[in-house]
């Protein structure tokens, strides 16, 4: 099941020929989306002229007003790089922001019938000739499949959520990873995973360190972390908001081990140039206390 997602991103794209990235808010996605950065090749280059602007516009503006335009809309960068935006949003809250394309603009408007969210004017506008300029059919197509991929995505975390899956749907380490990664920022415990799975508390830390290859506080903490290089990321919340969010005792305790896991600040993560959340540097990491 933790597959899912990534399965039915891979069909979209290859249905559409375009290429997905997320802006995650929910710990649930965080596990399985949380190599699908916003990092195409223009894009990249863009970042390097200019990053602020681009986390200015997705994370201030299009993350921030997502409520604006539920069924998606198209957006014009300041780079000149058009791209479909697709929110996943539950009761109101924001849980992923995806992103596909990229295409340059088509020639003429873009219909009405869609909403465009455009850029002020271009900082650095970069060679776009290599990129494929979209038309009309392309814009209402994919706005279409996007919208069917947010609702497969939207239907698949409500069962992650709420429980709603047999056992036997995933292995006992995805099972472990999920309740983990659910639960990371309520304090739970490793008497309270034992509980949810029917086992001692002894018995679960063996399991979960012959399923994982880490330890229950070694696979908590790096949760909790990944989420919060997440909401650095893809959010303009404050450090101490993302601290108490992501399950941490104190602004400080954060600070020293995010520092100790990533080998950088939280605000020099949220300043550097963006990179998968794999690539954090773990020389010196034998263990979490």
């Amino acid at each position: 099941m933790l597959k899912i997602p990534e399965q039915a991103i891979e069909c979209f794209e290859e249905l559409t020929g375009t290429h997905v990235s997320c802006y995650v808010h929910s710990p649930i996605f965080t596990q399985a989306l949380k190599y699908r950065i916003h990092n195409s090749i223009p894009c990249s280059e863009m970042k390097q002229i200019s990053e602020k602007y681009c986390i200015h516009f997705d994370c201030l503006g299009l993350c921030r007003n997502a409520w604006k335009f539920p069924e998606g809309c198209v957006k014009l960068c300041h780079a000149g790089i058009l791209e479909w935006v697709m929110p996943i949003m539950r009761e109101g809250k924001l849980l992923c922001l995806l992103t596909t394309g990229c295409r340059r603009p088509p020639h003429g408007e873009i219909p009405e019938e869609l909403i465009l969210i455009r850029a002020d004017t271009p900082v650095h506008p970069l060679d776009l000739s290599a990129i494929p300029r979209t038309e009309r059919k392309e814009l209402f197509r994919t706005m279409e499949a996007f919208r069917q991929l947010a609702a497969r995505l939207l239907q698949w975390y409500e069962k992650m959520s709420c429980g709603d899956f047999a056992e036997s749907d995933l292995s006992r380490g995805d099972l472990i990873r999920l309740i983990i990664n659910r639960e990371a920022s309520k304090q739970i415990t490793l008497e309270g995973l034992a509980k949810k799975i029917h086992l001692s508390p002894s018995r679960t830390a063996h399991l979960v360190k012959e399923e994982t290859g880490q330890s229950f506080m070694e696979l908590l903490m790096e949760n909790r972390l990944e989420y919060a290089a997440n909401l650095l990321k893809n959010t303009v919340r404050s450090v101490s908001e993302i601290a108490s969010d992501c399950g941490f005792g104190s602004v400080a305790n954060f600070h020293r081990m995010f520092r100790k896991y990533y080998r950088l600040t939280p605000l020099a993560y949220r300043k550097a140039p963006s990179r998968p959340l794999f690539q954090r540097v773990k020389e010196n990491f034998d263990s979490f206390s």
